[in-house]
């Protein structure tokens, strides 16, 4: 089993992280080396790096200060949880999806394996993971007989009520570009894609050269049916399960895009251009990015 107790002790949020840093000769566009940067610290940086170079005014926060209320939602356009968001408290988590349901914020999902472990913090430096008596590889039955969809789901609800996809074993590290699915939505604006059409097939992480998707997904969530939109879809085969990009649009110009994986999927460079590995590409996907940030999601 991938963790087989149903009780943790706490650990320290300061203990050093062999994996998570930049090599000191390391580009913004350069490909990310190996599995670990894909999913810490070289990839954020990717990320905060294309902000800066569209002039994207961003502030950064530590989960601590989010489940510690230090986090002054509603003086920001739009929330963005990237990478790999896997550890979130319950009080982060129904704080955000007030937020975005209730109060009209808007919630860029841009990771992969998102809010699938409850977390307690026990102060600002102490961290327990109610990670439970977890198998990823086997499916995980309630009493009820339906199958769990996470660790969060089984100790608090699916996170596809709020993100609208979930962590699956079978997509893990795999890759793949998106097919478009609806071409009249409002973040493929301005891309000229067209149903159909491929895009997300270059990507900085070496680890799966020439592939889109992300290395956590899943599409098949039964919580969100019929509240989400599919608007993409991985290519790759159907035993995949793999991620579809959904939109969630409401009113009072609140929603959320989820379902797609942009830091392993791909990166921007210059302004309306996606640069990878030194080649120039189309502004597909730099157009989305700016879609993404800037649009108020509306359907045009």
């Amino acid at each position: 089993r991938t963790y087989n107790a149903e009780a943790y002790a706490p650990l320290s949020l300061e203990r050093p992280d062999q994996y998570n840093h930049i090599d000191e000769d390391e580009g913004l566009t350069d490909p990310i080396a190996g599995r670990q940067g894909c999913h810490m610290a070289a990839a954020e940086w990717r990320l905060f790096g294309w902000m800066e170079r569209q002039s994207i005014d961003y502030d950064l926060y530590g989960e601590t200060q989010f489940h510690f209320d230090q986090v002054p939602l509603d003086q920001y356009k739009v929330l963005v949880i990237s990478t790999h968001p896997e550890y979130w408290s319950k009080e982060m988590y129904f704080r955000l999806k007030h937020w975005v349901f209730e109060r009209g914020g808007r919630l860029l999902y841009l990771g992969g394996n998102g809010l699938n472990c409850e977390v307690e913090f026990l102060d600002d430096h102490r961290i327990v993971y109610h990670n439970t008596n977890w198998s990823h590889s086997e499916p995980q039955i309630a009493a009820d007989g339906r199958e769990y969809e996470s660790r969060f789901d089984r100790r608090v609800e699916s996170e596809a009520n709020l993100l609208g996809v979930v962590f699956s074993y079978s997509g893990i590290m795999t890759a793949a570009p998106y097919r478009v699915l609806d071409d009249t939505h409002w973040c493929f604006a301005g891309t000229g894609l067209k149903n159909g059409d491929v895009f997300g097939e270059k990507k900085p992480a070496s680890a799966r050269a020439g592939r889109g998707l992300g290395p956590r997904n899943r599409q098949d969530v039964a919580a969100v049916a019929g509240q989400y939109a599919a608007v993409g879809q991985g290519a790759q085969p159907r035993r995949r399960r793999c991620r579809d990009r959904r939109a969630h649009d409401r009113q009072r110009r609140g929603g959320l895009f989820g379902g797609l994986h942009l830091l392993a999927g791909f990166h921007f460079g210059g302004r309306g251009r996606v640069q990878n590995h030194g080649k120039r590409h189309p502004p597909v996907s730099g157009r989305l990015g700016e879609n993404l940030t800037y649009s108020e999601g509306r359907t045009r």
